[in-house]
């Protein structure tokens, strides 16, 4: 039951909205998925390889596209164009007026170069989130607000 009368930590609020979800497809599709801003696309934020390797995200650790410098000799010119390429994803996901743009700033590097070769590509997840997480994104919000209705009467009618 989503509300309880004192949630003693926030694994208890995660739980209950776990319980909420009910659409499995949306927690296969969401395996992976960078929602919002990642490290990515974070100024100063990189992953070191196991051979002193410096990359943007973890995902592309051994990729040698993905590298953007080394420990010995710091950040690399791919460093800046990683930073750089955010702006270049976004106002092309804009110029499509693609309504998601807040939630995948252009999309995850790993999936562009997965997907088209380049990582400074978009990698567009508009019909992930038309189809399957906006409606059941409003699924869950419906049934908490019923609870959350369900639970107010019943406190009303105990005064």
């Amino acid at each position: 039951m989503l509300v309880k009368q004192h949630y003693h930590s926030a694994k208890d609020i995660w739980m209950d909205l776990l319980d909420e979800i009910d659409e499995p497809l949306l927690l296969l599709k969401m395996h992976n998925l960078q929602f919002g801003l990642c490290n990515a696309k974070v100024a100063d934020s990189y992953i070191v390889g196991p051979d002193g390797s410096l990359y943007g995200c973890f995902s592309l650790v051994g990729y040698k596209e993905g590298k953007i410098g080394d420990i010995e000799e710091g950040f690399n010119s791919r460093y800046a164009e990683f930073l750089f390429s955010i702006d270049r994803k976004v106002v092309r996901c804009l110029e499509k007026k693609c309504p998601f743009v807040p939630l995948c700033t252009g999309g995850c590097f790993y999936h562009a170069y997965v997907e088209a070769g380049d990582l400074f590509e978009t990698a567009c997840l508009q019909s992930f989130y038309s189809e399957i997480w906006l409606p059941t994104k409003a699924s869950i919000y419906e049934r908490v607000i019923e609870k959350l209705s369900v639970s107010s009467l019943k406190d009303n009618s105990k005064e």
